[in-house]
């Protein structure tokens, strides 16, 4: 090479062509996800990760990715250790928070129903109901009912704090269970404690394999009322990066027609859930189709 300086047009032609070959080289190698195991979001048979919703919109963005995809079952502490060292793989499905944001790059993939009060049917008239909806607020200011949730689980933010005053206050109890989650319904259903936390989708799963306890019914939260985004994370590596860009592509591609991910949310929600929310869930979709991925840099 000749001592010339480039110029400049010539720099950022070979900036691109670096900059391509490297996103070329994340989307068609095998990417590594580590998915939790939620009834009608991402469900397992025989140890294996298959179908739900997750699953699903994942599938249709993929379709749109030369890349092949290596499923595991998430285990959430040695996820958090694994992205903190910088090994490199993806994980869903996931609501945005600091923590995970620290080690990771969060790309919102699908919408889901504000999650709700789910409560034994026998005892829906001791709840503080008021026009169909119960105000977290006024659950947890009576001492003579008790709520159990997932240990292992996140909550949306916007309840984080009253969450978190109901367990100081002994209101609420976190209980270890299985990874998916599904056990803490039957024991409400079977009289452990008074109330949970649970989404429409995962509701609707469980209510078609309950077979003993209680019915359950579930009753909308006052405090939050707006659908949650729902994601992925993967690794803050500049593999990450790149791989968050690709799958953010793919996803405004995949959803610029969202016919095909409300065919979904209409299979795996309650039809009542899916009919109030529909409005909803089409402009979120419209929206995101229509708004690329801002990544802060490192």
């Amino acid at each position: 090479m000749s001592g010339y300086p480039l110029l400049p047009k010539m720099r950022a032609v070979l900036l691109c062509l670096v900059c391509l070959g490297c996103m070329s080289a994340v989307a068609s190698e095998t990417v590594d996800w580590y998915v939790w195991p939620i009834p009608g979001v991402v469900n397992v048979e025989h140890g294996e990760p298959t179908d739900g919703l997750a699953m699903e919109v994942l599938a249709q963005v993929l379709e749109h990715l030369p890349m092949s995809a290596r499923f595991h079952l998430g285990n959430r502490a040695r996820l958090q250790q694994d992205m903190a060292q910088g090994v490199s793989l993806c994980s869903l499905p996931l609501l945005p928070e600091a923590r995970s944001d620290a080690i990771g790059y969060f790309i919102p993939l699908f919408a889901s129903t504000p999650i709700q009060v789910v409560v034994r049917q026998s005892q829906l008239a001791e709840f503080p109901i008021a026009q169909g909806q119960l105000s977290l607020a006024d659950l947890l200011a009576d001492p003579a009912l008790r709520g159990g949730l997932a240990k292992a689980r996140t909550y949306p933010a916007k309840l984080q704090q009253q969450i978190e005053e109901g367990v100081r206050q002994g209101r609420i109890q976190r209980i270890a269970t299985a990874m998916s989650g599904d056990n803490l319904l039957l024991m409400l259903a079977h009289g452990r404690f008074d109330f949970a936390l649970e989404y429409a989708s995962i509701i609707q799963a469980l209510r078609s394999r309950q077979s003993s306890g209680e019915p359950l019914v579930s009753v909308p939260i006052r405090e939050d009322r707006e659908l949650s985004s729902i994601g992925i994370y993967c690794t803050r590596n500049a593999w990450g990066r790149q791989l968050a860009l690709q799958l953010d592509a793919a996803i405004r591609q995949a959803f610029a027609d969202p016919a095909r991910v409300l065919a979904l949310h209409a299979k795996w929600l309650p039809a009542e859930s899916y009919q109030v929310y529909l409005g909803d869930f089409e402009a979120f979709y419209r929206q995101r189709a229509q708004r690329p991925l801002e990544l802060l840099p490192d």
